[in-house]
């Protein structure tokens, strides 16, 4: 029988949900640069996020850190790669793009889905959602990038 891991309420669900969007905690700890044992110890609500884990976690998955401390507010900045564009960047599709057209091109979808948000939604649109619509945007965009160059 599998062990059922000791989750902190607050901080250790939303980083649970973090590392559920970039695909287990493997994943998670490799991307940020922190020891499992550590990362474990944020999660059971051992010990307090460390400054410089909060930043690497900002840095690196675009996460809000005043989401992940109080709660508020949506779990992802505006203006960072968000965990469905850093996950984007792995396709084998776009392998002939450079990083930093693929975060642009990013941009512009989150641009873009969020205008057509804003004149369409009449309530809030949950973050999984908006996830999709700016990826399927994502892709509109590369594919007509990819019919340009043909």
């Amino acid at each position: 029988m599998a062990k059922r891991r000791k989750i902190a309420p607050g901080i250790g669900q939303r980083l649970v949900i973090i590392e559920e969007k970039f695909g287990g905690i493997e994943k998670l700890i490799a991307k940020v640069g922190v020891h499992k044992n550590t990362y474990g110890n944020y999660v059971r609500g051992d010990r307090d996020p460390t400054s410089k884990f909060l930043s690497q976690l900002r840095d690196t998955t675009g996460a809000n850190i005043d989401w992940l401390l109080t709660g508020e507010g949506d779990a992802f900045l505006a203006d960072s790669p968000s965990a469905s564009s850093i996950a984007i960047a792995g396709n084998e599709r776009h392998k002939n793009l450079r990083t930093n057209d693929i975060q642009r091109l990013h941009s512009l979808a989150r641009k873009r889905t969020a205008e057509f948000l804003k004149t369409r939604a009449t309530e809030k649109i949950p973050l999984k959602v908006v996830d999709e619509l700016v990826h399927q945007e994502f892709e509109f965009l590369v594919t007509i990038l990819d019919e340009a160059d043909v």
